[in-house]
């Protein structure tokens, strides 16, 4: 299974400008601009990527796994991982099947460092979810990150954990590809939600007739019911995207994700939301 399919772009004939592709551009990381070694096969590849330091030596980022895709003499390379050591992604395994929230992890070796998790959907790159900084360090010590996923339109993503903040934004990354086990909706339209919220809230003297978006990603969304009747208050709704369409969290016109203690069902939608 591909974490970054190649298409017909010449370019993808050299294993090194695609594993610089594929870290620069479908994952972002621009900071990490050279190839620092490789080993090339007729079966696979493995390029090393890293940057430049302050003191003019280069620092590997990652080991970047390819093997060739297709038949006959001139087939473009696939990304198909990572090999790693020093920062490992081994939840979860290559090629599962998962669904959200993504429950992802490894280990770690390092000082004062700062785990992320991004899942992206291979077609497009479009980012999926996110998690929270995971503070970690120490001599192979186990790390873990819950990431909720949502907006995807078909079910093969990319999982990538990165550290850094010592010598550049990403030091180190780690990559592995999954499957869905159902494609989240992705539409965030007020139409999306507006026959949910009139089921939930309709009753004598109060009538759903619109939904205000305040916001929505990541599969999750902040709403206002607004009825009919101006002398009624807008209803504060939280809710998730499931394979069956949205669902209400929580409800309530004083709720906040600002709230200290925040409610715990409101802890995955604010970090989703980006409000925690």
């Amino acid at each position: 299974m591909d974490v970054y399919p190649g298409g017909h772009d010449p370019g993808r004939l050299d294993a090194g400008a695609t594993a610089l592709e594929f870290t620069r551009g479908f994952l972002g990381f621009t900071g990490v601009d050279r190839v620092v070694g490789s080993t090339v096969t007729p079966t696979d590849a493995r390029v090393t990527v890293g940057f430049a330091t302050t003191d003019s030596r280069t620092s590997a980022a990652a080991v970047i796994h390819l093997v060739p895709f297709g038949v006959g003499a001139h087939q473009p390379w696939e990304v198909v991982g990572t090999e790693d050591t020093g920062l490992t992604l081994t939840t979860p395994r290559y090629g599962a099947t998962v669904s959200s929230p993504l429950r992802v992890g490894g280990r770690i070796t390092g000082v004062d460092e700062n785990i992320r998790v991004q899942v992206r959907q291979v077609s497009g790159g479009r980012l999926l979810g996110t998690s929270a900084g995971v503070p970690a360090g120490g001599e192979n010590t186990p790390w873990s990150a819950t990431v909720p996923i949502g907006g995807a339109t078909d079910q093969v993503v990319t999982v990538v954990a990165t550290t850094g903040g010592h010598l550049a934004e990403v030091e180190r990354f780690a990559v592995t590809g999954v499957r869905l086990s159902s494609v989240i909706p992705a539409t965030c339209a007020p139409g999306a939600f507006t026959p949910l919220l009139a089921a939930t809230f309709d009753r004598p003297g109060l009538t759903v007739i619109d939904t205000g978006v305040a916001t929505c990603r990541n599969g999750y969304a902040q709403v206002f019911a607004v009825p009919r009747e101006t002398n009624m208050q807008h209803e504060q709704v939280y809710l998730r995207a499931t394979p069956a369409g949205w669902e209400i969290v929580t409800y309530g016109s004083g709720i906040s994700c600002a709230d200290r203690p925040l409610q715990p069902s409101l802890v995955p939608v604010c970090r989703a939301l980006s409000q925690r």
